[in-house]
This record gives structure tokens, C-alpha cells and sequence, in this order.
């Protein structure tokens, strides 16, 4: 049975039934993992940005090595066989770096957004039937509760 602080004058009592509280429990755990799952899909984003943001800084570094390709012809008396930085980029592969060249690096960093993105599209699967039995469950408490019951999340 729940008290509602609604009205001082007039208490409102509403009886919880087991199958109330069974939907209760179930949309707590539906909520709990979709906040999960949520957080998970946030740090994809963050990690394609990341990667997009090495893609732009690949560009700048070719845009730079052109300007020192220029300076090659001008007569400088560099060795030819010493390494643009561009042939030595480190390479995070799971918790080491790796030293690739600039085509490999770019190759790795599409593979790996393509694997980011395809994680994420899982993830919107998984979400989008949860969120409509959460809807559902909510408008079934919300229906019997009314005011007397929160179950919208904090952040929205």
C-alpha cells in the first residue's frame, strides 16, 4: 500500500498488487541496462570522434610532408632513404602501439570505424525493444499510479 504525499488534507491510498511490483522490479532492470547499454553507445561515439579526429591529423601530416617534398627540390642534400615521420605512425593494437605506414594506418583506422559502427547498430537493436517495454510498462503504472509513482529517468 502507498501513501500519497500528494494533498495534506486527503490521503490517497492505492494497494500494490504482486503483479504491480513484479512490473516495478521489471522496469527497474530494463532501466538499469538500458542506462548500461546507453553509457556503451556514448563511448562508441567518443571512440569514432577519436578516430576521425587521427583521420584529419593523418591529413595535416601528408599536407606538411608535401611542403617538405618542396624543399627536396630546391636543392636540399637530405638522404632519401631517411624516414618521413609519416612511414613510422604508432598504431594502438589492444594495449601496445604498433608502427605502420600512413596507407596502413588509414586502412586500420576505417576497419576499425567500420567495427565501432556495426557494435553500435547492435546496440540500437538491443535498445529499441527495451525502451518499448519500458514504454509500456510505464503507461501500465502510470495508468493505475498516476503522480504517485516516478518513473521518469533523472537526466530527461
Amino acid at each position: 500500500m502507498i501513501l500519497s504525499p500528494a494533498s495534506a488534507e486527503a490521503k490517497q491510498q492505492i494497494d500494490v498488487t504482486a503483479d504491480d511490483q513484479q512490473m516495478i522490479n521489471r522496469f527497474a532492470r530494463l532501466n538499469l541496462k538500458s542506462d548500461e547499454l546507453q553509457n556503451k553507445y556514448e563511448e562508441f561515439k567518443r571512440q569514432i570522434e577519436n578516430l576521425e579526429e587521427a583521420e584529419n591529423e593523418l591529413m595535416l601530416q601528408d599536407d606538411f610532408n608535401d611542403d617538405d617534398d618542396d624543399d627536396k627540390d630546391s636543392g636540399s642534400d637530405q638522404d632519401p632513404k631517411i624516414l618521413k615521420p609519416s612511414s613510422n605512425i604508432q598504431f594502438v593494437v589492444g594495449t601496445s602501439f604498433t608502427a605502420v605506414n600512413k596507407t596502413e594506418c588509414e586502412s586500420l583506422i576505417e576497419q576499425r570505424k567500420a567495427e565501432i559502427k556495426e557494435k553500435m547498430k547492435n546496440l540500437n537493436d538491443q535498445l529499441a525493444p527495451m525502451k518499448d517495454e519500458m514504454n509500456s510498462i510505464k503507461s501500465k503504472l502510470y495508468a493505475k499510479f498516476g503522480n504517485n509513482i516516478n518513473l521518469d529517468s533523472e537526466d530527461s
